[in-house]
């Protein structure tokens, strides 16, 4: 089955590669802030409560404001879902796309190999982010995101710093003002 699963994310990478999509959301640009958010992901699931718990906690008192679009994120019908939680957000309405999981074992991560879900995030006219909880494997998501991220967590604690950076940068430019 790992033969068949290695072979499925390459001919997914390949195609991508080939309608000219594998970097294209990559190259999004960035805001300096992200502070709307369209969450995918399942709800309740500690990947959920540990990334809103960082966003809602952080020292700073900086406010997010995180929409969730609910979906499973592993078994068989997850692909699918996914990708109506992703064509259900209007992007006009967020700064990033955040999808995140937990982790969990290599044959977990095949929805987030899924080539119309791949589509899909490569079309995002923001920019994808994803915290999809894995060490040893990368999804095809991971390699196609604006920003990949190890976990849920490291997804909010970039939301936070991409903040930090900022204020700390109109801080200098007053001071310099002055």
């Amino acid at each position: 089955a790992l033969n068949y699963l290695t072979g499925y994310k390459e001919m997914t990478i390949e195609q991508l590669k080939n309608e000219g999509l594998y970097d294209r959301n990559r190259f999004v640009p960035m805001p300096i802030v992200i502070q709307r958010v369209a969450l995918i992901t399942s709800p309740g699931s500690a990947a959920h409560s540990d990334f809103m718990k960082h966003l809602e906690e952080n020292e700073y008192g900086y406010q997010f404001y995180v929409h969730l679009y609910s979906s499973s994120v592993q078994g068989d019908g997850a692909a699918a879902e996914l990708r109506a939680a992703l064509a259900r957000i209007d992007a006009r309405n967020y700064d990033a796309i955040v999808l995140i999981r937990g982790g969990g074992s290599k044959l977990d991560l095949e929805p987030f190999n899924d080539l119309e879900l791949s589509r899909l995030v490569a079309h995002c006219p923001i920019p994808v982010l994803t915290g999809i909880g894995h060490d040893v494997d990368i999804s095809v998501l991971d390699m196609i995101a604006r920003g990949p991220h190890k976990t849920p967590t490291a997804v909010a604690d970039h939301l936070v710093d991409l903040f930090v950076s900022y204020e700390s940068s109109m801080n200098t430019f007053m001071v310099g003002v002055q």
